[in-house]
């Protein structure tokens, strides 16, 4: 996960240089940082194939997102769900699962 992190983090780093916040002391850090994570990256997907290849591109996906929901809807909403699917609250089920449950409920 903390690769898949890594990966969106440079992309969205792509997105932060198209910002008026990004000033000549935060550019030299992110440059820092973004050749510190290519790094990193690089050693790790040299080793990469198999299930663990699929594994990861599966969590890059929930990462990528996850960050766009964060875009869209707001920490206070990502985090509201997050809450609720933790403690049950929402449920997650196969298709033919749901199907069943509304064939049960009553008409209106």
């Amino acid at each position: 996960m903390y690769y898949a992190a890594v990966q969106v983090e440079l992309e969205y780093n792509e997105r932060l240089s198209e910002t008026p916040l990004y000033r000549k002391k935060l550019k030299s850090l992110m440059t820092n940082l973004q050749t510190a994570n290519e790094v990193t990256s690089e050693k790790f997907y040299k080793g990469l194939e198999g299930p663990a290849e699929l594994q990861f591109n599966t969590c890059v996906k929930a990462v990528e997102l996850f960050m766009e929901c964060l875009d869209t809807k707001g920490i206070e909403v990502v985090t509201e769900l997050l809450l609720h699917l933790r403690c049950g609250g929402i449920a997650v089920m196969a298709e033919n699962q749901h199907k069943k449950i509304i064939k049960q409920l009553p008409t209106l």
